[in-house]
């Protein structure tokens, strides 16, 4: 294989890349720039281990081994970040997981929901950065991370954490998840009750119970969204999607764009697992739980399986629908504070 050597733009150091001509796979999709809709060839093949390099245009990374190595983040118009942050890519034990940092001190990993990737931690990150280290990854199938065919169980959610814990050699990290990333998080902590410190859950998927619906249309459910949602230009997905979300253009944009990298293998995640109350037996860590606006009923019952939490508190928040921290960032961020003030120091 040849060999090539490209500066990093963002980070100011280099990075080796191996291309195997054999195994160039040339994904383009469609980019966005300075409001401008570029219309590529949208491809659907996954990148992982044994697919070789890929080189594409929406991703952090400008090529992308697939033979391990670890790639100095490119920046591109659509995946811009703030100054203060930094990406990076961690080899796992069977896929490279991207991430985003910023700040310094104690760890926050901060894992993503379905159809998002880690930059929609950008506004609460840049809050927590001024005292902490944060950490938003991609998870598989999503953003820069590589996207196989299959790794889309609960074990292996939980395992890509653990090993982006140690790869990254991160101690006592605060786990913060939201959806996907809340039943991903609460389960890592409860098989691995020594690795966290803390653990905050965003109205995490499943949380009491498992959808009514078969695996077969959830994964059906999930390849229609894909389809509607891409076909849609980043201006109608914030109007359509966005409208009630509180943030500047830029960071809007990073939401509606997180679909373009989504892989169509993401719709495995369609698969039975149980509860994330079922894991509060063996969480041992500090826990925040921040749950939507719900009828009183459902806040009664809320309240009770937080019960089986050995630390935990759970808030309702007013007005805030599945996405607590775009809804009611105003409501929820007080209450983040006040419980990371209480168990690790001044926020």
């Amino acid at each position: 294989p040849e060999t090539a050597r490209q500066s990093g733009d963002h980070c100011g150091s280099s990075a080796q890349y191996d291309l195997s001509p054999m195994h160039i796979c040339v994904r383009f999709y469609c980019t966005y720039l300075n409001g401008s809709r570029l219309m590529g060839v949208p491809g659907e093949q996954g990148h992982g281990p044994g697919t070789g390099p890929v080189l594409d245009c929406t991703h952090p990374v400008g090529i992308r081994s697939g033979t391990g190595m670890t790639a100095t983040p490119q920046r591109c118009a659509e995946m811009d970040i703030p100054d203060q942050w930094s990406a990076g890519t961690a080899s796992t034990d069977d896929i490279d997981i991207h991430y985003y940092e910023a700040g310094r001190g104690q760890p926050v990993l901060a894992a993503h929901g379905m159809y998002d990737d880690g930059r929609r931690w950008v506004p609460l990150g840049s809050d927590l950065a001024r005292e902490y280290r944060v950490i938003a990854y991609d998870a598989r199938g999503h953003g820069g991370s590589d996207a196989p065919e299959r790794g889309y169980d609960l074990d292996t959610r939980v395992g890509d954490l653990v090993g982006l814990v140690d790869a990254l050699e991160l101690v006592d990290p605060i786990l913060v998840g939201h959806s996907m990333g809340g039943a991903t998080a609460a389960w890592a902590a409860a098989e691995h009750p020594d690795m966290p410190s803390g653990l905050v859950l965003e109205d995490p998927a499943r949380f009491r119970e498992s959808p009514r619906l078969s695996v077969e249309r959830a994964t059906e459910i999930t390849h229609e969204r894909l389809r509607e949602s891409k076909a849609r230009s980043i201006e109608e997905r914030i109007e359509k999607e966005l409208a009630d979300a509180g943030f500047e253009e830029a960071q809007l944009r990073r939401l509606a764009a997180s679909v373009d990298q989504c892989s169509p293998h993401i719709a495995r995640l369609a698969q039975h697992h149980p509860p994330v109350v079922d894991a509060f037996d063996e969480i041992s860590c500090p826990t925040l739980v921040l749950r939507r606006d719900v009828e009183v009923s459902d806040r009664v019952a809320d309240l009770a399986a937080a019960d089986r939490l050995a630390d935990g508190r759970l808030v309702h928040v007013a007005g805030a629908g599945h996405y607590v921290f775009r809804d009611a960032y105003d409501a929820a961020n007080p209450e983040l504070r006040a419980f990371l003030r209480r168990y690790f120091g001044p926020v």
